[in-house]
């Protein structure tokens, strides 16, 4: 009976923990989405998902919360931590152009749309 009141009192305890870290992971979704910026959703022979396909930029809508959340922009943080430098921005309607000092295609999978990158001043 000892043995079957432990095992019962395992599988609770496991099942808290389970539940606790699902919890972790769509808090941290969670954060991503009220913190971080996504790239436009935009794609033709020069883009792919918002990252240049030979061009090092990254595309923004042109929204006035991404204007604001771009100026002075230093560097964008990707979800992973990587870092890259930002060397400029620029406005073309109906995007703002996110120049970087890397090649952006190297970034696609970690920096494309539907994924969230942070900014840095």
């Amino acid at each position: 009976m000892t043995r079957n009141i432990f095992v019962i009192c395992l599988i609770a305890v496991l099942s808290l923990s389970a539940c606790k870290e699902e919890k972790q992971t769509q808090t941290a979704t969670e954060a991503s989405k009220e913190s971080g910026f996504q790239l436009s959703n935009y794609s033709d022979e020069n883009w792919n998902a918002g990252v240049g396909r030979e061009f090092n930029m990254f595309i923004m809508d042109n929204t006035p919360a991404n204007a604001a959340a771009l100026k002075d922009v230093k560097q964008v943080e990707l979800a992973d931590g990587t870092t890259i430098n930002v060397t400029g921005v620029n406005v073309v309607d109906p995007f703002i152009q996110i120049v970087i000092d890397a090649k952006a295609s190297d970034y696609q999978a970690k920096a494309a749309y539907p994924q969230y990158i942070f900014l840095k001043k």
